[in-house]
């Protein structure tokens, strides 16, 4: 299967990410596969493509169908047309529009596998997961940047809407789906391997975490026991979540 490049945009938020922080690192986009599958009624496509968090640097597989590009885009609708004008809204309708201006491909009714329609969704739905992936980093880090999710006189904030809807369609981990990036805490070291935190780490976006208790640990070093046991392994405390730490250098 042919590869397109990658389209994507950063400039509507390039402000809000850390400069370490990397979107075009190789284990960004590790590999669409389209396969055919059979069930009892119909054959279908499922799409995969392994994604990496630039905030945790944990990666996952997102399994998607057509069908399930077409509801996102249409939930993506659905909160622009909800947005009121407004200063506090623009940076999220930006993100809202730079996932709806990607081209989205054509409905095909077709009773065959159509390799040549296979590549051109794949090639499609990759820029639209990449842009996903993006703008829920740029959500985190706007709301962190805020302190707390924007509110405005005439509607909710739509931030949180449209962090709920992006992170649902990328099948966000539960552990990872909320992150915030907190304060630093120095002369601090990690409760697993021990070792105290460099100056370095504390400039490398989400390095170290710190879980709801408090304890802080390499993200390397927490991560895997997190996937199997969602508590702090020194206090035990429940742990689905964790907090990214960044030191502006």
């Amino acid at each position: 299967m042919s590869v397109a490049p990658l389209s994507y945009s950063l400039s509507n938020f390039q402000s809000l990410f850390p400069k370490s922080m990397s979107f075009d690192q190789p284990s960004a986009m590790k590999s669409t596969t389209s396969r055919r599958t059979r069930n009892t009624s119909s054959h279908y496509t499922q799409y995969e493509m392994a994604v990496l968090c630039p905030i945790t640097q944990r990666s996952w597989v997102i399994r998607k169908r057509f069908s399930d590009f077409f509801r996102f885009r249409q939930q993506l609708r659905c909160l622009a047309s909800m947005i009121t004008p407004h200063p506090d809204q623009s940076i999220t309708l930006d993100m809202v529009q730079s996932i709806l201006c990607l081209p989205f491909p054509r409905k095909h009714n077709f009773r065959r596998f159509d390799r040549q329609v296979v590549t051109e969704r794949a090639n499609a739905f990759r820029n639209i997961i990449m842009q996903a992936m993006i703008c829920r980093t740029a959500a985190v880090l706007y709301a962190q940047k805020c302190g707390k999710f924007v509110k405005c006189s005439s509607m909710p904030s739509a931030l949180e809407p449209f962090t709920i809807v992006v992170q649902n369609f990328l099948n966000v981990p539960p552990h990872l789906k909320t992150t915030h990036l907190v304060e630093a805490t120095h002369d601090a070291s990690c409760s697993i391997c021990l070792s105290e935190f460099e100056e370095n780490e504390w400039h490398t976006a989400c390095h170290i975490v710190q879980l709801p208790c408090h304890h802080l640990f390499h993200s390397n070093c927490v991560v895997e026991w997190l996937h199997l046991h969602q508590t702090c392994p020194l206090c035990r405390a429940p742990s689905t979540t964790m907090s990214g730490i960044y030191v502006a250098p």
